[in-house]
């Protein structure tokens, strides 16, 4: 293989590369349909992962969490600091998802989730998530589901092993 085509093969493998992690168009000469059935497996197996690693909002955005989380997940990269998909959940919560559209169960996951680590989100950047350090408090108030009432989700963390949480119900 001459130098030329080598250098030629690799500027369209790095174009290809750049489609499948980003939101780049992919390049000229790859049959559309395959192009954009690769593209959409790893945003597929991230919303999966994102779910799996937080139940109670899954369970409770339904059907909607998949577009939710994929129109979240085009214009934000996989969070630094981490490449566990817990994190990316927490970003895509507390960046796309009020409190006030989560139920109890869901407002409690999120919150004790606020008591493992911190995200900092910079404008156009990827998001970083670290462990948190020090004590937190945090007051949530959920939505009501059919039947029942709304509730206040209280969550004290003095250390990563010392969370408790109490809910209120609300009159």
């Amino acid at each position: 293989m001459s130098d030329p085509h080598r250098t030629s093969v690799a500027v369209e493998e790095e174009a290809l590369i750049r489609a499948l992690v980003s939101t780049a168009p992919p390049p000229r000469g790859i049959d559309a349909p395959r192009a954009a059935t690769a593209l959409s497996s790893p945003l597929a197996e991230r919303t999966r992962a994102a779910a799996d690693g937080w139940p109670q909002l899954a369970r409770c955005l339904g059907p909607e969490m998949a577009s939710r989380f994929g129109a979240w997940a085009d214009e934000h990269p996989l969070p630094t600091g981490t490449v566990d998909p817990w994190a990316d959940g927490l970003a895509f919560q507390l960046s796309a998802i009020s409190t006030r559209e989560l139920d109890t169960d869901a407002l409690m996951e999120r919150q004790r989730g606020r008591t493992r680590a911190v995200v900092r989100r910079a404008p156009g950047a990827a998001a970083h998530v670290r462990p948190r350090r020090g004590p937190l408090l945090l007051v949530g108030r959920s939505r009501s589901r059919r039947g029942s009432r709304r509730r206040v989700v209280i969550t004290l963390s003095t250390s990563p092993q010392h969370v408790r949480t109490w809910c209120i119900p609300r009159r």
